[in-house]
């Protein structure tokens, strides 16, 4: 068996904390939204062929985000590299304006 450094189960860890801390003062310091890259890549293969499909890219432009397996992920149909567009473009230019 291979095994990381232990980044995932940290963050799973800080995560729940952050929940706990949410739900116990309504305190939004240490949470974050986080999903897996690749995860992220299927839902949104799913939702091209869904319309009715309640995945929405547009969520995850704002607020903190974790995103698991950064580089793991395929090019959409081989041309379009969500996670790039998702961290790099629409992020940051949502901050700028």
């Amino acid at each position: 068996m291979v095994y990381g450094l232990g980044k995932s189960t940290l963050f799973d860890a800080i995560h729940h904390i952050g929940r706990v801390i949410l739900e116990q003062t309504r305190s939004t310091q240490l949470w974050f939204s986080r999903i897996s890259s690749v995860h992220m890549l299927s839902l949104y293969y799913e939702s091209q062929k869904d319309q009715n499909s309640y995945f929405k890219l547009e969520d995850y432009y704002r607020g903190k985000l974790y995103l698991d397996d950064v580089g793991k992920e395929d090019k959409a149909y081989n041309r379009e590299e969500i996670i790039g567009k998702l961290l790099f473009f629409e992020r940051h230019r949502r901050r700028l304006w």
